[in-house]
């Protein structure tokens, strides 16, 4: 069956994977879990990414794990040697 996704007009079927590439605050991964769909978040800002989305994720009782932040100095330095950008 075919559901509203976020209020929006976006249609979401079950098996579908979210992907909101600017998670911000985690609205829409939250949504997605709840509708229980698959989900993926980026933002390039590293306080909404773990300090917003993941922990409002964390209090609603979804399950999610951050991926992609260095653990320390050695890893940034990996990282910024990947991509200057």
């Amino acid at each position: 069956m075919e559901e509203e996704f976020a209020k929006g007009n976006i249609v979401i079927h079950k098996g579908d994977l979210v992907l909101d590439p600017f998670c911000g605050c985690g609205t829409a991964l939250e949504a997605a879990a709840k509708l229980n769909r698959k989900f993926v978040g980026i933002d390039i800002s590293l306080f909404a990414a773990k300090g917003v989305s993941h922990e409002r994720l964390v209090k609603n009782g979804i399950p999610c794990a951050i991926e992609g932040i260095p653990k320390d100095l050695r890893q940034a330095e990996e990282l910024a040697k990947q991509d200057k950008h």
